[in-house]
């Protein structure tokens, strides 16, 4: 009794198998059938899922370089033409013991005369020696990450040696509201987008399924289940998100290849490393996840619908 058990749950099993791999067969040959509306529908779902991986790719890259000016910004001190050098390292030192700044440097007017200088176009000035300097001595600041720029800003502006403040912060505010603006488009953008694939693969589920009416009634007059009617459309949907998934990491690969190789000559010229970098091992995996449950979900949904409306 117990080996015919056992012998029947085989059966089942390998019949269960079977069944799921010629469904896979089966949507593999459905896309090859019909090779031009495949590709149509495939790069329609591709396009959808690039769209958002481009937002991401291009805000990933900005934020790279702007992350690095966030590093380095500073704030600088134009002392009065009277301080000298001395008063200037005095007044520095107590600055970053008395403040929430973290590095403070003084420097000589002649270094930042010579700076100005290599900068700019105003050589002569250069050579004009130290007693026409017009630059005063000036102190460079770093403040600490708990800093409160805004109190920074209004103690510099009345402090009695300090004759102009050149602070960046509300320019590095601006730049991270816009920053935040951008990720807000993105995952916008991205679930719109996902929103469309889905719709896609819905109604080319639902084409398919009636164009194949006559079969799914006949498997259904002989017992079949639902869920064995829904299988190769559930294993379609799923290959349609999949192989979109796929032609979309390649689309952004060869695009960031692309506008690279553009690039490279005019950061060359900017001294700059900027670059694309398109999406890493982990990131196309968690994509190709994300095209084969929306692919998988979608079926469902399209199948469930019309194959159970179907008696």
């Amino acid at each position: 009794m117990m080996t015919t058990s056992l012998n029947s749950r085989k059966t089942r099993l390998s019949h269960w198998l079977h069944h799921h791999g010629e469904s896979l067969a089966s949507s593999l040959s459905r896309l090859r059938q019909a090779p031009m509306s495949s590709i149509s529908v495939l790069l329609l779902i591709a396009i959808a899922f690039v769209v958002p991986i481009a937002i991401h790719i291009a805000f990933h890259a900005v934020n790279s370089v702007t992350a690095q000016w966030d590093q380095d910004k500073q704030i600088t001190l134009f002392l009065h033409a009277d301080i000298d050098l001395p008063q200037a390292h005095a007044l520095a030192a107590s600055l970053q013991q008395q403040l929430a700044i973290s590095k403070a440097r003084a420097i000589d007017k002649q270094q930042v005369l010579s700076s100005f200088t290599q900068d700019t176009q105003y050589a002569l000035l250069g050579e004009s020696g130290s007693d026409n300097n017009p630059l005063p001595h000036i102190i460079e600041l770093a403040p600490s990450e708990q800093a409160d720029l805004e109190q920074l800003a209004g103690l510099f502006a009345t402090h009695p040696d300090v004759d102009q403040t050149q602070f960046d912060w509300l320019w590095f505010q601006r730049l991270e509201a816009i920053s935040q603006l951008i990720l807000t488009i993105q995952w916008v953008m991205s679930v719109m987008l996902m929103l469309t694939v889905a719709l896609i693969i819905v109604n080319v589920v639902r084409w398919e399924i009636a164009s194949r009416m006559a079969e799914i009634e006949i498997i259904k007059l002989v017992g079949a289940s639902d869920s064995y009617v829904q299988r190769p459309f559930l294993y379609y949907g799923g290959l349609l998100g999949m192989i979109g998934a796929l032609l979309a990491i390649g689309l952004t690969s060869l695009s960031c290849w692309l506008i690279n190789q553009s690039l490279s000559p005019l950061m060359t010229l900017f001294n700059s490393e900027f670059r694309l970098i398109g999406l890493d091992l982990s990131q196309a995996m968690i994509l190709l996840f994300i095209g084969i449950i929306i692919g998988l979900s979608s079926a469902a949904i399209a199948s469930r619908v019309k194959i159970v409306a179907i008696t």
